[in-house]
């Protein structure tokens, strides 16, 4: 298949910020594309069964309200969430209603790891072993050729991840690829190939790996998944005939891992107009089958002609970040077919693709601060003036919190940053007039150096505040981020002091010790 440059949707270029790079990039999406069309936007937070910290979104039009949990709306019913969180109930459903699956069996807790490996003996090689629960292909080994190999695989997954309930399955050659269903239609899909590197001839394994890494950093999506040397990758490298230290030719593609998820470093490519009719009707087949299940990613293992395919997984709250950004090939707006579905209203709303809002002050709130929700101050009706306001000078901690009282007073919205402790540097959009009092007010703090440069593409939302508190939930929130940042100033000033009494200890013992 042909490498091409990827073409990202341009209203996403540079509005996915950092904090929505962790596994968030599915809820900001589909948040920024309703907000942005004038929707009103609440998050709260949940406690997972585990104790952790889950946030949770809705969006309304004042008519219609609808909750979402990541890619999974409202609309998909509980039911369906529970046929699809256990791997072998979704095989059943699905083999009820004719739809390819690999042919395997489910063993349960009380089922020795004898009895797995004595079916999987019996069914024989090659074959998959996954947990029934699992995700992000934790757990899942493919292409078990051998007893000793399989022996490893069902003592690593059933004692060491203590996931007891596991499917033993044929393994399907193939390619494997995440289509997204929506409403009977085929809106987007992925081809998730296993990790692997490209030799130049001069870079070993090792620094071309490292070399990666870095280049998956420039993919919102891949931001926090880089290519791990984990089990996966020595089970690979140890039944290849390459290691760490290798050099490939020039051009040579080695792979690091045989498992394709893109959470093990695999890359995501867009597949979505090379799929035949048959496959998408296989993908459309597999989320009908699920009674209560409107979207959702259907994950396929496709034969090696692309013309028909199995069912190996459907997934009620598939990321999206694939299809928004692949390595390769065209995105696709899953997000705003997703806002169609839900919103149909809103269709031919203009959109505020200049606009967008601060998901890590969201979350800090909520859980630094206790506020029960935060509604998301409505995006700008018209795109504002942008300016980069930079300067120096001394208490420049201080001159931040001073600056973003003065802002939020004109108002203006954007962000305001500390660089190596020396440099504040505004990014801030609005009306010029009010833009142009922030250097003389800067000036009048002190600050040196003072520039001012036009930008431009999205801008931060500050937030609306949904209490009635004295003080609010924001300003307690900003109260304890100034109590740490002093509580670490002052611990790195004692720390310090503590250092060079030491040092001056040392040096007295030195010159007046006893002999």
């Amino acid at each position: 298949m042909e490498q091409t440059k990827p073409v990202w949707l341009p209203h996403l270029e540079g509005a996915v910020p950092l904090s929505a790079k962790d596994k968030k990039i599915s809820l900001y999406t589909i948040a920024l594309e309703g907000w942005r069309r004038g929707l009103e936007l609440t998050f709260w937070s949940i406690r997972g069964e585990d104790g952790e910290f889950q946030l949770r979104y809705q969006l309304t039009d004042g008519r219609s309200i609808h909750q979402f949990q990541g890619s999974k709306g409202a609309f998909i019913t509980d039911e369906a969430d529970a046929v699809c969180d256990d791997k072998s109930l979704t095989n059943e459903v699905l083999r009820r209603s004719h739809v390819p699956v690999p042919h395997g069996k489910t063993f349960g807790e009380s089922d020795s790891d004898g009895e797995v490996t004595a079916y999987a003996l019996h069914k024989g090689f090659p074959l998959v072993l996954k947990p029934t629960n699992a995700s992000g292909g934790k757990g899942v080994i493919v292409n078990i050729r051998d007893e000793a190999t399989l022996r490893r695989a069902v003592a690593y997954v059933r004692q060491e991840l203590n996931l007891k309930q596991v499917i033993v399955e044929q393994f399907v050659e193939g390619e494997e690829c995440r289509v997204m269903v929506l409403n009977g239609e085929v809106l987007g899909a992925v081809q998730r190939r296993p990790a692997s590197v490209t030799g130049d001839g001069k870079k070993t394994i090792a620094q071309l790996i490292e070399q990666k890494n870095e280049d998956r950093q420039q993919v919102p999506h891949l931001y926090h998944r880089p290519i791990k040397l984990d089990r996966q990758f020595y089970n690979t490298m140890h039944a290849s005939d390459w290691k760490l230290r290798t050099v490939p030719k020039a051009g040579e593609t080695i792979v690091v891992k045989r498992v394709s998820n893109i959470s093990a470093g695999g890359d995501p490519v867009d597949v979505t107009d090379l799929l035949s009719e048959s496959v998408k009707n296989t993908a459309v087949r597999a989320a009908e089958a699920v009674p209560g299940l409107p979207h959702c990613g259907v994950d396929l293992m496709m034969d090696p002609e692309w013309k028909e395919a199995v069912v190996i997984e459907v997934n009620t709250k598939p990321g999206l970040g694939s299809h928004l950004f692949p390595i390769t090939g065209r995105s696709r707006d899953i997000p705003g077919a997703l806002i169609d579905f839900y919103f149909p209203d809103t269709k031919e709303a203009s959109r505020a693709d200049y606009a967008f809002f601060d998901l890590r002050t969201i979350e800090a709130a909520i859980k630094a601060a206790g506020a029960s929700e935060i509604t998301v101050a409505p995006a700008p009706e018209e795109k504002p003036d942008v300016r980069v306001i930079e300067g120096t000078g001394p208490g420049i901690k201080q001159k931040k919190h001073q600056l973003e009282r003065f802002i939020k007073e004109l108002p203006l919205i954007g962000t305001v940053h500390i660089r190596k402790n020396k440099q504040i540097s505004a990014r801030l959009a609005g009306a010029s007039a009010d833009l142009e009092k922030v250097p003389p007010f800067l000036e009048g703090l002190g600050t040196e150096n003072v520039t001012v440069a036009a930008a431009e593409g999205p801008t931060a939302n500050e937030l609306t505040w949904l209490d009635d508190t004295n003080p609010s939930f924001a300003e307690t929130y900003v109260h304890r981020q100034r109590l740490m940042e002093d509580w670490k100033a002052e611990e790195k000033a004692a720390a310090r002091t503590a250092r060079e009494a030491a040092s001056l200890r040392s040096r007295l013992k030195k010159r007046f010790g006893r002999k």
